[in-house]
């Protein structure tokens, strides 16, 4: 899948561990960027801060999504990341921008259960991401069968 022809939104989800030692101060710089950049693309969806693990909707202009999630998969902030959908829609499920869980209870608990977690090179996500744009509505078991 391009971003030409009909396609005028796209979901883009995923779900990543927060790489180690990540201080609390660059969780919420994270929110902060993703919020403001998300707005100024017009893109719409969720980042949901859940233990260890960010969880991410974004959707939008085709244009706008590609050059966010190609951000995201090579920045080493994002580990063990899993795509769980990127595909044409025909409207958007999430009305506006929002970034939900990051309370200071929340931070404490995932950035200790961070500190164990092994990295991972961002080269392997890109070609995640190439995969599931050429087949977008190929199955979960497809790319976790391409992934092993």
């Amino acid at each position: 899948m391009g971003c030409g022809g009909d396609v005028s939104f796209v979901h883009f989800s995923f779900v990543s561990r927060v790489a180690p030692a990540l201080p609390e101060a660059a969780l919420r710089r994270i929110a902060r960027a993703a919020t403001r950049r998300n707005r100024e693309l017009g893109l719409t969806g969720e980042l949901r801060f859940e233990g260890s693990r960010f969880a991410q909707v974004i959707e939008g202009p085709c244009d706008a999504v590609m050059v966010v999630a190609c951000d995201i998969l090579a920045d080493p902030r994002h580990q063990r990341i899993e795509v769980r959908r990127f595909e044409p829609v025909e409207s958007r499920s999430h009305a506006e921008w929002q970034v939900v869980g990051l309370d200071d209870s929340q931070l404490f608990c995932a950035l200790r259960a961070a500190s164990a977690t092994p990295a991972e090179t961002a080269g392997p996500r890109i070609g995640r991401l190439a995969a599931v744009v050429t087949e977008p509505h190929a199955s979960p078991r497809a790319l976790a069968d391409r992934r092993a």
